[in-house]
């Protein structure tokens, strides 16, 4: 898969893609396994894509019962059941990179695949590419993530990449 320096899961992106550092990390959060497959590095920064394996039977059971009223709900029901949803994104409260704290400046987006609500074309792309873990998957989530690097102190750190993510 060809990924350049952007956040977008839709934008096909201009100039180099990255050098893809694959490293496999897992955890779990929220009741979802998560994978951080690879890590694309650029000469600006990196960009990541952290991938969550979606319970189909939870996600059918959810849009069942509020399918058919979605449109009538009012903010404050909004906001309550999209507490209830099965996927929830990552908080991210930090990133490190280098032995430094990105302050700001870094981006996401996200998409999820769910067959029967909805065609996916911007995710087949990410499913072949990480065919590895999605090989059985029915519905996955991807956010992705572009990240500039902190300014190095020296140019021995501006080669290299130690990465830490720390959520809430």
């Amino acid at each position: 898969m060809k990924v350049y320096y952007n956040s977008s899961l839709w934008s096909k992106g201009k100039g180099l893609w990255g050098w893809p550092q694959r490293t496999n990390w897992q955890f779990e959060y929220a009741g979802a396994k998560r994978y951080i497959p690879v890590i694309y590095r650029f000469s600006k920064g990196i960009v990541f894509d952290v991938i969550a394996i979606l319970d189909e039977t939870k996600l059918r059971e959810f849009f069942e019962k509020y399918e058919a009223i979605e449109e009538t709900l009012s903010p404050l029901q909004q906001h309550c059941v999209e507490q209830e949803h099965p996927y929830q994104a990552v908080p991210i409260s930090s990133i490190w990179i280098n032995e430094k704290q990105v302050g700001d400046g870094y981006s996401s987006s996200s998409s999820m695949s769910i067959p029967w609500v909805q065609q996916d074309d911007e995710l087949k792309l990410v499913r072949k590419a990480y065919s590895s873990i999605l090989k059985d998957v029915v519905c996955f989530a991807c956010e992705r993530y572009c990240v500039p690097y902190p300014p190095a102190d020296s140019k021995l750190f501006k080669n290299c990449c130690v990465f830490y993510v720390w959520t809430e």
